[in-house]
């Protein structure tokens, strides 16, 4: 989180700066897990409603349905998707 305070969403510098990780691996990292703006409660009915509804409309268009629940991550979307819908 520091580093993100410092470089922003430069994912390649922090990234060489771990060492072990690649931009792409550190951005999933932040966007879906650390991101401290994300909504980490339990999903709601409603959220569950809306998640189907708008993959009725766009399909596994997960980034797009994401846009419409900007306080989840694509990551936690698929998830409840997937495990309500299995």
């Amino acid at each position: 989180m520091i580093l993100v305070k410092e470089y922003g969403s430069n994912w390649q510098v922090i990234a060489e700066m771990m060492g072990n990780k690649t931009g792409r691996q550190v951005r999933e990292k932040y966007m879906n897990n650390l991101n401290p703006t994300l909504k980490k409660e339990e999903w709601s009915e409603e959220e569950d409603q809306k998640i189907y509804e708008l993959f009725l409309k766009h399909g596994c268009k997960w980034t797009l349905i994401k846009k419409s629940m900007p306080k989840r991550s694509v990551f936690s979307i698929v998830n409840i998707f997937l495990g309500a819908y299995d």
